[in-house]
């Protein structure tokens, strides 16, 4: 069972919008929600690298696909707690994140 981050009650799965009141950094809750908005597409790290790095000045990091990617795995845990889990693509010319929730939790 899990917790809502907004509300607090016990369910098998957070709802997807509820993610974004994870408690995390704010690059991490960035992330959460850029998946969220996209839920059930496959958002290129590109994208999400884009967006999480849009307000900082400088930039953001050199590698931020890889910024990113580290982020997903501190949230592997979290997310997993809530039913839910991060899917990566990997293929020719692409590479893209989605959210997936967990087998056997029904919400």
């Amino acid at each position: 069972m899990s917790t809502c981050p907004c509300c607090g009650s016990t369910m098998k799965r957070v709802p997807v919008d509820a993610l974004r009141f994870l408690r995390a950094s704010r690059a991490e809750v960035a992330v959460i929600s850029i998946l969220a908005d996209a839920y059930p597409m496959w958002v290129p790290t590109s994208v999400i690298a884009d967006r999480v790095y849009a307000d900082d000045p400088n930039g953001g990091p050199l590698y931020a696909d890889k910024s990113v990617a580290v982020r997903l795995n501190r949230l592997k845990g979290r997310l997993a707690d809530l039913g839910w889990r991060t899917k990566g693509m990997m293929g020719r010319n692409s590479q893209g994140v989605r959210l997936e929730p967990l087998e056997g939790r029904p919400s």
